[in-house]
């Protein structure tokens, strides 16, 4: 739903082309990690060319913007997770793709495109 609010909000998209490089670390969550510290610079760099191809972030790239937030502050984890747990037995992971198609969260922000599963 973080992706949400910048789906029709032409200030927010400025404001985070123009502060990507202070931003980015901050929101997707790997400001205070130790490994990113001496390089976070290039790391920023890397995730801005592989979810938007190096160019400018607009409303239009609003899945890739989606798909950041879901792969920081998500998969992540649930990555993480299922790696210590594989230590100790078997594990499967799936991903849920089901698209309700009479309801998205995202109309809250005045979004009425349904992007399916949004966080």
């Amino acid at each position: 739903m973080h992706g949400g609010a910048m789906a029709t909000n032409e200030a927010l998209v400025k404001k985070l082309n123009d502060e990507f490089g202070y931003a980015a670390p901050i929101t997707f969550l790997y400001e205070n990690n130790p490994g990113f510290q001496s390089h976070r610079k290039e790391v920023t760099k890397k995730i801005h060319k592989f979810y938007f191809g190096g160019e400018e972030i607009t409303t239009d790239k609003f899945e890739n913007l989606t798909n950041i937030y879901t792969d920081s502050w998500f998969l992540h984890g649930i990555h993480e997770t299922a790696l210590a747990l594989a230590e100790h037995t078997t594990v499967y992971t799936g991903l849920i793709t089901h698209r309700r198609k009479d309801f998205s969260m995202l109309s809250a922000f005045g979004v009425a495109k349904n992007f399916g599963m949004q966080n």
